[in-house]
């Protein structure tokens, strides 16, 4: 099973790849646009998502990142993210960039739906390990060995058939304790007490 660790750096890795190409294109297809001027905005609400997300990978220079930071930062951008796509969808452009164009706004999409994804997924899991096991998830350092979120230990508590009967079937075979179904127990017992009473 992949970790949590390489896991987040493939998401982030394709996130900040697909805006700084974002950020490329839009700096291409400006003379498309009929005011030129409309791509500024595009090209800010860009750099500041690619800039976020770029300060979510600090751990590389160093600097421990918080579960919390990480969710708050996802938090924070993914309105600016949705902002950018609905705006891009919106603009027009002269048809010999138009291919240029499409490339941008799907680019775009992926990166939004992958950046929502992410974010709620974070959120879901760390909730799910407060309840489980670890009420100071939030404060752990998310690129930590081993990771804050056990997925074995998170599986378990969402899905509590998948540990149990596992665990249940070892430990009986490790005592050599038997169970008979509920009837022949019963019916064993009835036995038992008759032979004691005669």
């Amino acid at each position: 099973m992949i970790s949590f660790r390489v896991f987040r750096r493939l998401v982030l890795g394709t996130i900040t790849t697909l805006s700084a190409t974002n950020i490329c294109l839009s700096l291409y297809i400006p003379p498309s646009l009929p005011p030129p001027e409309q791509c500024l905005h595009y090209r800010i609400l860009d750099a500041m998502i690619f800039a976020a997300i770029v300060s979510m990978c600090r751990k590389s220079w160093g600097d421990p990142q918080t579960v919390a930071a990480e969710a708050l930062g996802l938090v924070v951008t993914l309105p600016f993210a949705l902002i950018l796509v609905l705006y891009t969808l919106g603009l027009s452009v002269t048809p010999d960039f138009q291919h240029v164009f499409v490339a941008l706004q799907w680019l775009l999409v992926i990166s939004t739906i992958l950046h929502t994804f992410y974010c709620f997924g974070l959120a879901f899991t760390a909730a799910i390990t407060v309840c489980a096991f670890d009420y100071n998830v939030w404060s752990r350092d998310i690129d930590s060995a081993p990771s804050p979120f056990p997925m074995t230990l998170v599986l378990r508590f969402i899905l509590p058939c998948i540990g149990t009967s596992d665990t249940n079937k070892t430990s009986n075979e490790a005592t050599g304790t038997h169970y008979l179904p509920a009837g022949m127990q019963l019916s064993f017992k009835q036995s038992e007490f008759d032979r004691g009473a005669a």
